[in-house]
């Protein structure tokens, strides 16, 4: 190994930090991987063990990938590829021979960092693959850094210098290359990415954990008037098979569309534009009543909207609903679908729905009623810590505990209908949401997750909310005003202070924008800046001509900017060592062509001892300039002062 031990601890160091935004997805053994190496290194560099041979180093390979199939299934895939690059690139450490190999191990890390923004591309991940690519810039100036001259604050201010020297070409790159599809860091599904959000079924608790969470799920920006924070149901998805504890997706056929018509023509139209943070899911939300979407989306049988791929990345689409619109008409597959329920569970629960029937006279909106009446006059309570239940879990909550959050209302209201005869679902999604006051925009917490219930009444689908016959105030003002446990909701929900508050706002209308114009640049608002800036509209053609013309317009200003101001500094220096060498000239001795600085000194010195502290002391100083690495403007300064003042 012919590689100093400063330079394999310093690529050690730049490993682990790429590697460190994905040690939340990591597993023990690799863990202990990385550490092991750490520990080898260090005693490789102190010359306490010598480096391992091609043998043990395969063998380490292949132990590496066994434990990855192990840890992952599989080597392929976001988090098991990423992986089982940074465990090679450890491995290469261990084989060094040339600075090639070296360099070779940097570029790789410069590679798997880019792969941080497959999890994520917020502004703080943006910031720290920032920090980390300079870092592995200043490597490769360590690498080429034969003389061992420069320090860790040398080379980081070169490495950052060089890479602000790129930002002019990356921004016009960012915004003239035309966006053809998706953005380039989309990756098709990957299962052990983590999802967030609303699942493809429930059962009690499942969205009660969500309510502890105060991250973003979307953000809507509506065209004009926001609808009231009681009309706000975001729909997500329609769970209609239920096997006596979880909710799940029902079959829909495919070619199965809604039958749907606006109910009249002065229903309120609400058009909006939704960013959606990732989910790993392939559906989207919207207000109830939706009349406009893309094309390129599915609205399916039971009004669910989907999309072909997963969201992996911040999503932006735009849609339009309306608060008249009638969904109309059941199939006779349909019908034994939303009436069905499991055989031999809750009996008390159904012979209750069946006796509420009755009373009603068989009228299904006096049924509606007669129940939400039960939910808010007998003693039901809205909780985050609802007791367990057993296998008869409607029975035990309607008739014992008592106690339940959304889920355990929606569920049981839903089972009273199908036990009563009547078609009923459960939608799960979002309810409510919050104003921004700085951008104008709805910002829909996690927090805001809801389930509630829909029921076929007079040949139409109605929605019902039992939630709001307990707890009226979650719908009304919010979850946070519901009277639940303070101590289990976000602290960011909670918190009265105006000036956090305000903070918060604000942080969160800087990480809207960042969505907007960097993470969501898509070919649509690409177009919408070439229209604002009057170029019309354009095409792939026109950005292809407008980026081969940018591109050559910012090469060539940046090269004039190195030419004529950069060098602008090494050229006084230059010009004063001229001077100089004409004032000696003078006095007979003039500098040969084939004479470096020193040996011209050299033989000043010899011939003219009179002179030789001055002019030893302004050919140190030029030499420092000229060939050192710490170079401040003060030396620079100083040295065309001394040749100014030099008489001879």
């Amino acid at each position: 190994m012919t590689k100093s031990g400063r330079e394999l601890i310093a690529v050690y160091i730049g490993i682990v930090l790429v590697g460190l935004p994905f040690y939340s997805l990591l597993t023990l053994p690799i863990y202990i991987i990385t550490a092991v190496a750490g520990i080898v290194i260090v005693q490789i560099t102190r010359q306490k063990m010598t480096p391992p041979g091609r043998l043990v180093l395969l063998l380490a390979t292949l132990v590496v990938i066994a434990l990855i199939v192990y840890s992952y299934g599989t080597i392929f895939g976001l988090v098991p590829g990423t992986v089982l690059v940074l465990m090679l690139c450890l491995l290469k450490l261990f084989e060094l021979r040339r600075t090639r190999d070296i360099s070779l191990v940097i570029f790789l890390c410069l590679f798997v960092t880019a792969s941080n923004f497959f999890h994520s591309q917020s502004f703080w991940i943006a910031m720290y693959m920032f920090v980390v690519v300079t870092y592995l810039v200043s490597l490769l100036v360590l690498v080429n850094d034969r003389t061992h001259a420069t320090s860790l604050g040398s080379r980081m201010s070169l490495a950052g210098r060089l890479i602000m020297y790129a930002v002019p070409l990356m921004l016009v790159l960012f915004f003239t290359f035309p966006r053809l599809a998706s953005p380039l860091w989309s990756l098709p599904e990957d299962n052990h990415s983590s999802r967030t959000g609303i699942s493809d079924e429930m059962s009690p608790g499942n969205i009660s954990r969500l309510i502890r969470s105060s991250a973003v799920a979307f953000r809507v920006k509506f065209d004009g008037d926001v609808p009231q924070k009681k009309d706000l149901y975001w729909r997500g998805l329609v769970l209609s098979d239920y096997d006596g504890k979880t909710w799940r997706r029902g079959f829909v056929p495919y070619y199965a569309y809604p039958n749907i018509y606006l109910q009249d023509t002065q229903s309120d139209i609400y058009r909006y534009t939704v960013t959606l943070e990732p989910t790993r899911e392939n559906w989207l939300f919207s207000l109830e009543s939706l009349i406009e979407y893309n094309r390129s989306f599915r609205l399916n049988r039971e009004m669910q909207l989907t999309i072909r791929d997963p969201i992996n990345n911040v999503f932006q689409y735009r849609l339009k609903s309306s608060s008249r619109l009638v969904n109309a008409g059941l199939f006779d597959e349909e019908w034994v679908k939303y009436l069905s329920l499991p055989q031999g569970f809750n009996p008390d629960t159904v012979r209750f729905a069946r006796q509420q029937l009755q009373r009603a006279g068989g009228d299904e909106r006096l049924l509606i009623d007669n129940l939400l009446a039960f939910f808010n006059q007998e003693a039901f309570y809205y909780t985050l810590q609802p007791p367990p239940l057993g296998r008869d879990a409607v029975d035990d909550f309607i008739f014992r505990s008592r106690k339940g959050f959304c889920e355990h209302y929606a569920s049981s209201f839903v089972f009273m209908m199908r036990a009563a005869g009547v078609p009923a679902r459960v939608v799960v999604g979002y309810q409510g949401g919050e104003l921004n006051p700085k951008d104008n925009y709805m910002i829909v917490r996690q927090s805001d997750a809801h389930a509630w219930a829909e029921v076929w009444v007079q040949d139409r689908w109605v929605r019902v909310d039992p939630t709001a016959a307990v707890a009226p105030d979650r719908i009304e003002r919010g979850v946070q005003y519901a009277g639940l446990e303070t101590s289990q909701l976000p602290m960011l929900l909670m918190t009265q202070s105006p000036l956090l508050r305000s903070m918060m706002y604000q942080w969160d209308s800087f990480q809207y924008n960042w969505n907007q114009w960097v993470v969501g640049f898509d070919s649509d608002r690409q177009k919408q800046l070439f229209k604002n800036l009057g170029w019309g509209d354009v095409d792939v053609a026109d950005l292809v001509l407008w980026l081969v013309i940018a591109m050559t317009v910012t090469g060539n200003l940046i090269a004039l900017w190195i030419l004529f101001v950069k060098h602008s500094r090494q050229d006084a220096v230059q010009k004063a060592y001229d001077q100089l060498c004409r004032k000696l000239a003078k006095i007979g001795l003039e500098k040969s062509r084939y004479e470096g600085p020193v040996d011209f000194q050299r033989r000043v010195v010899a011939q003219r001892p009179a002179l030789a502290d001055k002019v030893s002391a302004l050919t140190g100083l030029y030499s420092r300039i000229r060939y050192g690495v710490q170079v401040s403007e003060e030396m620079k300064r100083r040295f065309v002062r001394g040749v100014r003042l030099f008489k001879a």
